[in-house]
C-alpha cells in the first residue's frame, strides 16, 4: 500500500502541523515531501526507473521519473508518461494517453485511439492519426502529417509537403507551405506562394521556398489546375510598388505539362518606377511544374510575393 501527497497548501509549519504525515519535512515556509516507496500500486505492475511511478494493472514505468497509469500502459523512457489503456510512451519526454496510442518521438504527444506520434516534438490526436514529421501535428480521423512542420486535420487528409496544411476530407498537401482543403472526392482547393528577392532586370525564376530556390509548383501526371494569381513587387529602397493579376489553366497529360490558352498577367496598380517589371507564367515540362518568372529593374533590388490560389482535379 502506498500514500501519495498532493496539493498541500504552502504556509508556516505551525499552521499545517496537524496535516503533515510522519515522513514529511517542513522548511521555514514550505513543505518538502520525502515519502518512500510510493512508486507502485495495483496488480501485475513493473516499476524499475529511478523516481518513477506505476499504478493500475499490468503497467510498466522503467524510465527515470516516468509515470505509467491505467491498464497495460508502458512508460519506458526518461520523463515519459503513459496513461489509459494499451498506451506506450517510449521516448524521452513523450506522453501517450487514450487507448492504443504510441508516443515514440522525443517530447512527442499521442492521444486518442491508436494514434502515433513518432516525429520529434510531434502531436497526434483523434482516431488513428499519425504525426511522423518532426514538429508535425495530425488531428481528426485517419490523418497523416508526414513532413517537418506539417499539419493534417479532418478526415483522411495527408500533409506531405514541408510546413504544409491539409484539411477537410481526403485532401493531400504535397507542395511546400501549401494550404489545402478537400470535399471527400480526392480533389482539392488551396493556395501556395512564390517569393524572392531579385537584383537587376534579368528574368529570374521564383520558387515556393523563396530564397532557398529549390521547390517548385509541381503538376502531377493526369491532373488539371485552374490558378488565380495575385501578387506584389516592391523596390526595397524606394518603396515603389506594383501589383499583378492573372488566371490560368495548366495540366499534365501522361507526363506532358502545358498551359491551356494564355496566362496573361496585368498590373492594374503600379508606380511608374516599376513599369518595366514583368511577371510571367509558363509550363515547365522539364521539371513538370508551373514556372513563375519575374523581371525587375536594372541595378534595383525588388522584393516579390506572388500568391497562387488553385483548384485541382485528377
Amino acid at each position: 500500500m502506498s500514500i501519495e501527497i498532493r496539493n498541500i497548501p504552502l504556509g508556516p509549519a505551525s499552521e499545517m502541523a496537524d496535516m503533515l504525515p510522519v515522513d514529511a519535512q517542513a522548511t521555514t515556509n514550505t513543505y518538502r515531501y520525502t515519502v518512500e516507496n510510493i512508486l507502485s500500486t495495483g496488480a501485475g505492475n513493473t516499476n524499475s526507473g529511478t523516481d518513477s511511478r506505476v499504478e493500475g494493472q499490468n503497467s510498466t514505468s522503467s524510465g527515470v521519473a516516468s509515470h505509467a497509469e491505467g491498464q497495460s500502459t508502458h512508460a519506458t523512457a526518461d520523463n515519459a508518461h503513459a496513461e489509459g489503456q494499451l498506451t506506450q510512451a517510449v521516448a524521452t519526454g513523450a506522453h501517450a494517453e487514450g487507448s492504443g496510442s504510441v508516443a515514440s518521438g522525443i517530447s512527442s504527444h499521442a492521444e486518442g485511439y491508436s494514434c502515433i506520434a513518432s516525429g520529434l516534438y510531434s502531436h497526434a490526436e483523434g482516431q488513428q492519426t499519425t504525426a511522423s514529421g518532426d514538429a508535425s501535428h495530425a488531428e481528426g480521423q485517419f490523418t497523416q502529417a508526414v513532413a517537418i512542420g506539417a499539419h493534417a486535420e479532418g478526415n483522411q487528409t495527408s500533409a506531405q509537403g514541408l510546413s504544409s496544411n491539409a484539411g477537410g476530407s481526403y485532401s493531400t498537401a504535397d507542395l511546400y507551405a501549401e494550404w489545402c482543403r478537400g470535399n471527400g472526392t480526392g480533389f482539392k482547393y488551396g493556395s501556395v506562394a512564390f517569393g524572392g528577392s531579385i537584383t537587376g532586370n534579368t528574368p529570374t525564376e521564383l520558387f515556393l521556398d523563396g530564397s532557398f530556390a529549390s521547390l517548385r509548383f509541381a503538376i502531377p501526371t493526369n491532373s488539371a489546375w485552374t490558378v488565380k494569381i495575385t501578387g506584389v513587387a516592391m523596390d526595397a529602397a524606394a518603396i515603389t510598388a506594383s501589383n499583378y493579376l492573372a488566371t490560368l489553366l495548366i495540366k499534365n497529360v501522361a507526363g506532358t505539362v502545358s498551359l491551356v490558352g494564355s496566362a496573361t498577367v496585368t498590373s492594374p496598380n503600379q508606380d511608374a518606377a516599376l513599369s518595366a517589371t514583368v511577371l510571367a507564367f509558363t509550363a515547365d515540362n522539364v521539371n513538370k511544374s508551373l514556372m513563375c518568372t519575374a523581371t525587375g529593374i536594372a541595378a534595383v533590388t525588388t522584393l516579390w510575393m506572388i500568391k497562387a490560389e488553385f483548384e485541382k482535379v485528377f
